[in-house]
């Protein structure tokens, strides 16, 4: 068996993946105050597995914990992956491929093992990036932006008079400020993705797949106008296959 893991930057997803392919993947939310004892108590339950592969954005010392927490349960040196100048079928599009998070990598690479066309990959977390492939594997080149919490944290943050609320719901007109703050930040995330899609197609001149995965894609998939595939586990897919060595 081998342990994928995805740590983003404020989930830490695994996965064991055996030769079945299935994954099924556990979620931890980081207290940096004391994540080497989460980590251990979550893993101290997990089958002893051959290798731990790690796809990770977050701070070094989540990072260092990763590693720490492998070594005592397992005795085994976490793999940290980085992002390549091409694999499996897809070329980087980054000046300095080492530098493209190697989540939006991964998640590349998942993606063009399932439709191997022209796709647009989404994923929705702290961040939103949107990358863009071609037909012949190409990564076009993305964008990053701020996702659904982070805009709504830094308008409170940076705005006299607004306290954030969870209370906010989703509406074309909203009538009062919760509803506005929660509304203008999904809908501003939305109307990115679709616009993306809307450029694509007119440059390209053809029909992208669109798939998003991460921890907001469920409650941006009812505002879309486009079709929208959801995969809740395409970074963690991209490690597995990374893990065949099979290309």
């Amino acid at each position: 068996m081998i342990l994928l893991v995805d740590s983003g930057n404020s989930r830490l997803k695994w996965a064991p993946f055996n030769a079945y392919g299935e994954i099924e993947a556990r979620v931890l939310i980081p207290d940096l105050d004391r994540f080497d004892a989460q980590l251990t108590a979550a893993w101290s339950v997990t089958d002893i597995p051959q290798r731990v592969l790690v796809s990770t954005v977050s701070s070094e010392k989540v990072n260092r914990t990763i590693q720490t927490v492998s070594k005592e349960l397992w005795g085994i040196d976490a793999e940290f992956v980085r992002s390549t100048q091409s694999l499996f079928g897809v070329t980087n599009g980054y000046d300095t491929p080492e530098k493209l998070g190697v989540d939006r990598w991964m998640a590349m690479l998942a993606a063009w093992k399932d439709y191997e066309r022209e796709t647009i990959v989404v994923d929705c977390g702290t961040a939103v990036t949107i990358d863009c492939l071609n037909g012949a594997g190409q990564h076009l080149g993305g964008l990053i932006t701020p996702g659904v919490q982070m805009m709504q944290e830094v308008l409170g943050k940076n705005t006299s008079g607004i306290e954030l609320s969870s209370r906010g719901q989703v509406g074309q007109w909203a009538r009062n400020t919760d509803d506005a703050i929660v509304s203008g930040s999904v809908q501003s995330v939305v109307a990115l993705i679709e616009r993306v899609v809307a450029q694509y197609k007119h440059e390209l001149e053809s029909e992208p797949v669109v798939v998003i995965t991460g921890g907001d894609a469920s409650c941006l998939l009812p505002y879309f106008r486009i079709t929208i595939r959801h995969d809740h586990e395409l970074v963690l897919k991209g490690l597995a296959l990374l893990s065949t060595g099979i290309e």
